[in-house]
């Protein structure tokens, strides 16, 4: 009964937003037919064909992870997921970076959602292909297939399904992207999010902004659809073979992460000699480093009751796959909500509207990509746990949790270079707080690229320094 209660409140936690926003409007039908045709295709255009480049890309990229093996192996994957980990706004900077005259608009949102998911794609395919595939390649290189016919006949039919999976998953996280196509989509790059947006904040329709609101809420769920069908794998013994493994896979990967760091470098080399680093630390700069702390710690109070939640439902043995259904909503959505709720121009309250925004926001994608594996994983003993009777609170912190510290300890880790460098939630909830990514964020705006390097190498120089002391006192950097 109690498990029940706690689920019925999570997904009321999730759904709150938007029933905040349909208690204080009515939805408003009276809309612009061209105007959000145009803002939906730009979104469909940017969300499909970001999706369509990442898993084409991805794949063979995919192939040339699986013809590698150990360090190698290991060291592509983690390359490959870094421009998904980090904040957007990086990507953003790199992707200016390397286009002398950046293209606004669509073709410039998609080419940063490309630079970042392409790798994305790179990784978790790979892992697909190597836990399905098991024996079959080398079974079929001794039966003689070609590549051809192997990738065509085999290999593509028993990957499809996750293929989907993955492009869905892309599809959905462009389609509610916001701080991106606010960046760098201008006038003809509007996408949903941002009409949204300025139907709250520019315009002040706010009826509106609740019906297209919902209206995109409805086509994320379709999407999630997708998501939650998903099924299990169990992994298989892979074995390397000549018709899996692809040189061509191995040297497109290879370039795309070069361009990407380069990209970085670049600026580094760039900003050595033209950016003055005095006139960046100025008492804005300071309030938005110590306000960048504030809001880590509220948000990393929220995400730890959240996620004491979801371990109470899964020590309870019940079925996780509902989050799948807030595993994306709108930023924007999200952000009016709670800044209707909350007083503004009080930077206490400012703090938790921003972290509650996150919490709602980016939950469900944080808990599925730090901690999905591991909560499966312990699914023997919380049911030997049980049988002994057990209490949830003493599992938790006596067996579980130390098993996972050093998964702890990165995910936290993850948090917090996120917190810092967070930009568009900050714009979507109308708070007046500042953080790192704020202040970034403002000279990216201005094309003042080097400027927002320094702030960058401040958020890494932060997020290194935090990660290293925070590891020390938990002990993580020990052999087991």
């Amino acid at each position: 009964m109690k498990a029940k209660a706690v689920k019925l409140l999570l997904a009321l936690f999730f759904l709150f937003p938007l029933f905040v926003l349909l208690y204080f409007f009515k939805i408003d039908l009276n809309y612009n037919a061209q105007e959000i045709l145009w803002a939906l295709k730009n979104s469909f255009l940017q969300s499909f064909v970001t999706a369509c480049i990442a898993v084409l890309c991805g794949y063979f990229g995919a192939l040339g992870i699986a013809g590698t093996d150990g360090v190698w192996q290991r060291g592509l994957k983690l390359l490959a997921v870094i421009p998904v980990f980090l904040p957007s706004l990086f990507s953003v900077m790199i992707g200016m970076s390397l286009v002398s005259s950046f293209p606004l608009g669509t073709l410039g949102v998609i080419f940063i959602l490309s630079l970042i998911y392409i790798g994305f794609a790179a990784s978790i395919l790979s892992e697909e292909v190597m836990a399905q595939l098991g024996r079959l390649g080398f079974v079929a290189q001794v039966y003689g297939l070609s590549k051809f016919k192997f990738h065509t006949q085999v290999l593509i039919p028993i990957v499809g399904r996750s293929t989907v999976f993955i492009f869905a998953t892309i599809f959905v996280n462009a389609l509610t992207s916001f701080t991106i196509p606010l960046l760098v989509g201008g006038g003809k790059g509007t996408n949903f999010e941002v009409l949204i947006f300025e139907k709250i904040f520019i315009e002040q329709n706010w009826s509106l902004a609740v019906g297209l609101s919902v209206l995109q809420l409805s086509l994320v769920a379709i999407m999630a659809l997708c998501l939650r069908a998903r099924k299990d794998i169990v992994a298989a013994e892979f074995y390397q073979n000549r018709l899996v493994a692809s040189k061509f896979g191995l040297l497109g990967l290879g370039l795309y992460l070069g361009v990407y760091f380069w990209g970085y470098i670049k600026l580094a080399l760039n900003t050595t000699h033209i950016y003055y680093f005095g006139e960046i630390f100025n008492d804005g700069f300071y309030q938005a480093l110590w306000q960048s702390f504030v809001f880590f710690f509220c948000c990393l109070i929220l995400f730890f009751v959240l996620f004491c939640a979801v371990l109470y439902l899964r020590y309870h043995l019940k079925n996780l796959r509902f989050l799948n259904f807030f595993l994306n909503p709108s930023s924007v959505l999200v952000g009016f909500a709670f800044y209707l709720l909350l007083p503004a121009n009080h930077t206490v309250f400012d703090f938790w509207k921003v972290a509650l925004v996150f919490s709602v926001v980016g939950f469900v994608s944080f808990v599925k990509a730090n901690f999905e594996n591991q909560i499966q994983l312990f699914e023997q003993q919380i049911r030997v746990a049980r049988s002994f009777g057990l209490s949830f609170s003493k599992f938790l912190f006596t067996i579980y949790f130390p098993q996972i510290k050093k998964r702890l300890h990165f995910a936290v880790s993850l948090l917090f270079i996120f917190c810092i460098s967070e930009f568009g939630l900050v714009k979507a909830s109308g708070a007046e707080i500042k953080t790192l990514g704020t202040e970034m964020a403002t000279y990216l705006s201005s094309y003042r690229t080097e400027g927002a390097f320094v702030i960058s190498l401040v958020i890494l120089a932060v997020w290194i320094v935090a990660t290293f002391i925070s590891g020390a006192l938990l002990g993580v950097h020990k052999k087991s």
